[in-house]
């Protein structure tokens, strides 16, 4: 189990900064929101509260590789799409890219989980943004 872990962290700390950078670098543009209201870039981007370590830290402790795959070898990259609120409550959580059942609910499980964010702003306001967040499951 603690070879999983470690594993999840080194890849994790390298894919952090590239989900974020994807959420400005696919993104319609900085402070352009789609047709329901949601932006995909702001000025100032949702932070997860004591940064990007402390998130790190949060899905480490939570994640629990689901047995079947675990069994079966199964591994891959998931990619989940969430919502922060103006709150900073995560929101209409979905998979971007799955790997299977049981690995999917896995990371929808532990996203839905999250505590509040930090909310983004634009022209000093809280608004909704997109995140993006890859997460790797590897044995």
């Amino acid at each position: 189990m603690r070879k999983i872990h470690l594993s999840f962290v080194f890849v994790f700390a390298m894919l952090l900064s590239f989900a974020q950078t994807q959420n400005s670098t696919f993104g319609t543009g900085r402070g352009q929101m789609d047709s329901v209201g949601i932006y995909s870039s702001v000025e100032e981007m949702p932070q997860f509260p004591e940064g990007d370590a402390a998130l790190m830290r949060f899905l480490q402790a939570n994640i629990q590789y689901p047995k079947m795959e675990r069994d079966s070898g199964i591994r891959g990259n998931v990619i989940v799409r969430f919502v922060i609120m103006e709150n900073g409550k995560v929101d209409n959580v979905k998979i971007l890219k799955g790997v299977s059942f049981g690995i999917d609910s896995e990371a929808v499980r532990v996203v839905k989980m999250l505590p509040k964010f930090i909310p983004g702003r634009q022209e000093g306001k809280p608004v909704k943004v997109y995140f993006n967040l890859p997460l790797i499951f590897r044995l």
